[in-house]
């Protein structure tokens, strides 16, 4: 296969680095700021008390169940990702992700007996 005069002038392009990335995070807080996996690791199931969890990570986004029974405290905040990709002049895309994750510590008698994670979103 031979490549014209053009064809070269366009494949040299292309592999000069004419395709262009650009990718933005921004991530924001429900109620707290995002907790990272190191934080998460201090509480202990069975130890960890309810007023540790907040004096930690301050007050949580929402509170479920009853102050009779187990309490949820809801921890949360999203992370939205734009990614733009332009080849040339002639082609362009842009992707929007917004990831939701929330933290959740079940307190009985003011101790942490549970802590888990849910995320959701993920993709454009």
């Amino acid at each position: 296969m031979k490549l014209t005069p053009l064809g070269l002038c366009l494949a040299a392009l292309v592999a000069s680095g004419c395709v262009y990335v650009s990718t933005t995070e921004r991530t924001t807080s429900l109620g707290a700021a995002p907790l990272t996996d190191a934080a998460l690791l201090a509480v202990r199931e069975g130890e960890t008390t309810r007023s540790e969890i907040e004096a930690a990570f301050g007050p949580p986004a929402a509170v479920e169940g009853s102050e009779d029974g187990p309490v949820v405290l809801v921890y949360g905040y999203e992370t939205r990702r734009l990614r733009a990709k332009r080849v040339l002049f002639a082609y362009s895309s842009v992707s929007d992700t917004t990831l939701l994750r929330r933290v959740k510590f079940e307190v009985i008698d003011g101790v942490v007996v549970r802590a888990w994670q849910e995320e959701s979103g993920g993709q454009p």
